[in-house]
């Protein structure tokens, strides 16, 4: 009896193994560059991005009408305008939506993204 419990336990965990695993690989990987363009990593609480409502795995693809691939390029866009930021933004069900909002003084000049940062991804390290 002891011997069936014991397999029946390790056919069990193998089922929840291969199972978890399959639904790991079904969902959006956030580590990585986008080809769409700047994907969020996260986004600060109380920051301008919280404000418009912007979440962890969009993909900003435009920023105030330039298209934006790298992190440097999206802050240079938000240079062209600094009181008002209007964003392209391809959300986690790869639909499109434009979210926009105007920045105040006082307010800090990021919009409070987190992004993948290339030197610790290619270094190994985690931020």
């Amino acid at each position: 009896m002891a011997i069936i419990t014991v397999v029946l336990a390790i056919l069990c965990r193998e089922f929840l193994h291969h199972s978890q695993k399959a639904m790991d690989q079904k969902l959006p990987f956030y580590f990585s560059k986008s080809k769409l363009g700047v994907q969020i990593l996260g986004v600060i609480p109380q920051s301008p991005a919280d404000k418009m409502g912007l979440q962890k795995g969009e993909v900003i693809s435009k920023i105030n009408g330039v298209v934006v691939r790298e992190e440097e390029e999206l802050y240079r866009a938000l240079q062209i305008n600094r009181a008002h930021c209007k964003l392209e933004v391809i959300d986690n069900n790869e639909q499109i939506r434009f979210v926009q909002r105007a920045l105040f003084d006082g307010e800090h000049y990021e919009l409070g993204l987190l992004f993948v940062d290339d030197q610790l991804k290619e270094s190994g390290q985690v931020g």
